[in-house]
């Protein structure tokens, strides 16, 4: 059987600063320094693997777009592989209700033609060590000037105007910058919104320096973090916050009774 959704296995263990590690720090602190030092693979769940599913379902079409050819089946195909995959249940008449969405809602507000999909950026840097990350869509001009990085979202709720100028946006738009030396002018969202008559939302901001200097701060600090962490060892007390809500800890890999040894799980936060 033709594998239609490749991605590399091993990202949670990466070294590299990546926009993974940056989220995880925002949502805990613990739980981001035990990924450093040692780099178990998340849990799977429903909720994650629908969002996984239909990343790779939207990817799907946009390959098809971008090379003329009929969407068909193949993104359900690659939807039900994720699944598989995680060995998760997920709905796939749902997948088939967000593909026929996309192709009537977001393919019409872009140009697909040159579009990059998961193109894999790692690129070394004075100030922050290695940049490493994999945007869900990066587009570009005919000349190859890279002109949005747009990321697939599955949520339970409408996303806000603020949302967008997050810091993993920000985060993907400094790797374009090191690795390409242009700076894309826009960044998007592309939500599918899970609610009782689910739908696609699209919200895209303009790329100023507000977004840029609040995503280099940060950048700066974790890379600090990360510089002090290597430079003290593993056992260091340098990323000790604990989780900014108490649902992260339910699923969380390094919970103890996941097997794993973080000493500020809460309790009351799991199944078990």
């Amino acid at each position: 059987a033709v594998t239609l959704v490749l991605r590399p296995q091993d990202l949670h263990a990466r070294r590299a600063l990546s926009k993974s590690y940056l989220t995880l720090a925002d949502m805990c602190e613990t739980k981001a320094g035990y990924s450093r030092t040692l780099g178990w693979a998340p849990i799977p769940n429903p909720r994650m693997t629908f969002g996984s599913a239909v990343d790779a379902a939207v990817e799907q079409i946009i390959a098809a777009v971008r090379a003329g050819a009929p969407i068909g089946l193949i993104p359900r195909q690659a939807a039900a592989e994720v699944a598989d995959r995680d060995e998760q249940p997920i709905d796939l008449d749902e997948i088939d209700l967000a593909v026929a969405g996309f192709e009537t809602v977001v393919l019409p507000k872009f140009d697909w033609s040159w579009a990059s999909l998961q193109p894999h950026l790692s690129v070394p840097t004075a100030e922050w060590g290695l940049l490493d990350g994999h945007p869900d869509i990066l587009l570009h001009a005919e000349d190859g000037t890279p002109t949005a990085v747009l990321d697939v979202k599955t949520a339970q709720r409408t996303k806000l105007e603020s949302d967008v100028r997050s810091v993993e946006l920000g985060f993907y738009v400094l790797l374009v910058q090191a690795d390409s030396g242009a700076t894309p002018g826009t960044v998007g969202y592309l939500t599918w919104v899970r609610v009782k008559r689910p739908y696609w939302q699209v919200l895209t901001a303009t790329v100023d320096d507000d977004l840029l200097a609040h995503t280099t701060a940060l950048v700066d600090r974790r890379a600090a973090q990360l510089r002090l962490a290597e430079t003290l060892g593993p056992e260091a007390p340098v990323m000790v916050g604990g989780p900014r809500w108490a649902g992260i800890c339910a699923g969380c890999e390094y919970a103890p009774w996941q097997g794993g040894p973080c000493p500020i799980a809460r309790r009351g936060a799991s199944n078990g």
